[in-house]
């Protein structure tokens, strides 16, 4: 404190520093951990003990003063004295404890003795009830962490219990990891370093869309909804103008995760597809401001690009599961029970600005990806079938199947992981790649994963987007030489006179339909004159597509 103080401190709190200190020099407190508990329960030690030694910075007299024989000085305890308690605190012998797999159960004080400096022993908490110490165990003032406080009590007659959430008594991790997209074998990040993208979406707030990409950023067309002949509206895809990509099996075979995800029949549905497009949405509210964009119009007409990433979750022990060592277990040992205890895991944090997850498909029994239910993040609306929130934060146990209403969200959607589980649990995450996603699952600490950049940033730079506009009026004019013209697509036929959108971060041009199987024919932009006059040319309505290509270099 008094260096804190000196270094950061202002002068009027360097003044009272004396004060404090002779404040806190006041207050009646001792500290004890309880070391040696986890071996306890392991049974790899049956002593909870843990001696002070002189190496001690803070209090390196305390060795001296309990009576170690090794840390004597002129100021100890008389020799007659020493070594009288240099074997506590352990726990009383007799019977062996019991061995425990896991660190789980509620505990109470049923004893506790204080020693001072001259081997005087209090008994602050005695289980004597007839000449017990200064409280009996059943009603000790025991303050519980709100962590640590009981809901049911296994024990009503005792008034100071707390409750240990479960926990290994071995190291343990939650291993989190991106997988190649190609593959879904090869760790991200090893030293072949596989790409994890399987394809990109992109939300189009002006036409109610979604734009599909493959991973390398190349444009496949346009999901929306349709009207049928039934006077339905339906989710349909569009092949883009001009491209090779014009069928479904054409699209399985070159994006398989875009085709089975558009390919969903429960997507399909108007309910379905607009509470897709509202998680989608609401979710990127909370993730990194719209105001850190460069491009802050753009973003008013489409969301930012999502990346499907393919993942996998497991809970991994170092080294084999601990087993008893007891005597009665040495021949016939019991196979472990604990690596059969599930525990949920939890993916993404609405609260949290940097996690990137929209949310996630899980694996259907068979082991393949199941479209038909989208785990989100934030909740979707209720009238739909199709998407479900992951948790919500706080929820506990599950809802059979059949018993839950639909469109309802179960409480405790997690994912289900074992110690013991034979194989990683497969994930498909729909995710900001400039966000991390967190995995928690309260027994080890959260894991995080990140799409390298140099797996999105290329994609990135050369994205397309269509926006449907129509009827507009505009005349067309001969061609001419555009600064913002992409020497890389089709040259225009010709111009035409059209306000041109705000952002600028790349070129616009316009799409105009063929008759029959004819490709789409692009024009430049010019803006449209703002005196009013007669044209030298006819107006026109037109009906086409506004495209937009992103400037690499932006």
């Amino acid at each position: 404190m008094k260096e804190y103080v000196a270094q950061h401190g202002t002068d009027d709190q360097r003044d009272q520093l004396d004060a404090w200190l002779t404040a806190i020099g006041d207050w009646g407190l001792l500290a004890q951990e309880l070391t040696g508990f986890n071996d306890r329960l392991a049974a790899r030690d049956l002593r909870a003990f843990r001696r002070p030694t002189t190496d001690d910075t803070d209090f390196p007299a305390v060795a001296d003063l309990v009576g170690y024989p090794d840390a004597a000085t002129e100021d100890g305890l008389p020799a007659r004295y020493r070594g009288r308690v240099s074997s506590f605190p352990y726990l009383p012998g007799s019977a062996s404890a019991p061995f425990h797999e896991t660190r789980q159960g509620q505990i109470c004080v049923e004893e506790l003795f204080l020693y001072d400096k001259f081997g005087r022993v209090l008994d602050v908490v005695s289980g004597d009830t007839q000449s017990g110490g200064l409280h009996d165990y059943r009603n000790f003032p025991l303050t519980v962490d709100t962590a640590l406080a009981v809901g049911t009590s296994l024990t009503p007659a005792i008034a100071s219990v707390a409750q240990l959430p479960p926990r290994p008594l071995q190291p343990a991790r939650l291993d989190f990891d991106l997988m190649d997209a190609r593959t879904g074998t090869r760790v991200v990040g090893t030293a072949a370093d596989p790409s994890p993208i399987s394809g990109w979406i992109l939300p189009n707030h002006l036409d109610h869309s979604l734009l599909l990409y493959d991973p390398a950023g190349l444009l496949l067309g346009t999901y929306r909804l349709l009207t049928g002949a039934d006077g339905r509206r339906t989710g349909q895809w569009e092949p883009p103008p001009g491209s090779a990509i014009t069928t479904p099996d054409q699209l399985a075979a070159h994006a398989p995760e875009i085709a089975a995800l558009i390919g969903s029949p429960k997507l399909a549905a108007e309910a379905n597809f607009t509470a897709f497009l509202d998680v989608i949405d609401s979710t990127l509210w909370t993730t990194d401001p719209l105001g850190r964009r460069a491009d802050q119009n753009l973003s008013l007409l489409l969301g930012r690009p999502l990346a499907l990433v393919p993942a996998q979750l497991r809970l991994t022990l170092e080294g084999p599961p601990i087993r008893d060592t007891g005597w009665a277990a040495t021949l016939d040992p019991p196979p472990p029970a604990f690596t059969g205890d599930q525990f949920e895991i939890r993916l993404g944090d609405v609260a949290a600005r940097d996690d990137g997850l929209i949310g996630y498909f899980a694996t259907d029994p068979h082991g393949a990806y199941d479209y038909d239910c989208f785990h989100s993040v934030t909740a979707p609306d209720d009238e739909q079938d199709y998407a479900t929130q992951i948790g919500p934060p706080g929820a506990a146990g599950t809802v059979p199947a059949g018993t839950v209403p639909a469109g309802t969200v179960p409480a405790g959607n997690y994912v289900p992981l074992t110690f013991g589980d034979p194989a990683p649990t497969r994930l498909l995450l729909l995710l900001d790649p400039r966000a991390p996603v967190h995995a928690t699952s309260g027994i080890t600490p959260t894991a995080t994963v990140t799409v390298p950049p140099r797996h999105t940033d290329d994609a990135l730079r050369h994205l397309q987007a269509l926006f449907r506009f129509g009827p507009v009026l505009t005349t067309e004019h001969a061609p001419t030489s555009q600064p913002d013209r992409d020497p890389d697509h089709d040259s225009e036929a010709g111009t035409l006179a059209f306000p041109r959108p705000a952002e600028k971060n790349g070129s616009w041009s316009w799409l105009r339909p063929a008759p029959g199987e004819a490709p789409w024919v692009p024009y430049a932009l010019i803006p449209a004159p703002l005196e009013a006059r007669f044209p030298d040319s006819p107006v026109l309505l037109e009906d086409g597509l506004l495209r937009f290509l992103a400037d690499p270099e932006q």
